[in-house]
């Protein structure tokens, strides 16, 4: 069957986090409740969203960076708690945070290599939906491919 992947992906008006990532779409209930209690053994994930909300708001209205800044204690608590829940899950699962970067700089980026580890990362292929094609394993991202 291969292995399962999974992203942790913040949406404006949406109650859902764990999306499966070669289909787009919301995993199914058991897995969303699996992984959020994983996830809220390492942080509250509710307070989390609520702290990405209130930046993403900010990056709207003032143009704060908080949600692209891996030095900010707002990604760096995520990627812990999801490089903890990876620790836990079988080996034919893992959990990804899904990032990208400010796209109204740069509109064109193609993703080429990690931003954290500045290794190049694996192309998932076309069998995976666009969004979720690039990860990087050592880092637990996933990051856009281009239409």
């Amino acid at each position: 069957m291969g292995k399962l992947y999974y992203k942790l992906m913040w949406l404006p008006n949406t109650k859902h986090t764990i999306w499966e990532m070669k289909t787009e779409k919301v995993a199914k209930f058991s897995e969303q409740k699996y992984f959020t209690s994983l996830i809220n053994q390492n942080i509250d994930l509710n307070d989390w969203i609520a702290d990405y909300s209130n930046y993403y708001k900010k990056w709207l209205d003032n143009d704060d960076e908080t949600i692209f800044d891996f030095n900010s204690s707002l990604l760096k608590s995520i990627l812990d708690a999801i490089k903890k829940v990876n620790k836990k899950l079988d080996k034919d699962k893992h959990l990804f945070y899904w990032y990208d970067i400010d796209r109204s700089f740069n509109e064109d980026y193609n993703w080429i290599e990690c931003p954290i580890t500045k290794k190049k990362l694996i192309n998932l292929g076309n069998n995976f939906f666009y969004t979720n094609r690039f990860i990087s394993e050592k880092a637990d991202l996933v990051l856009p491919d281009k239409e």
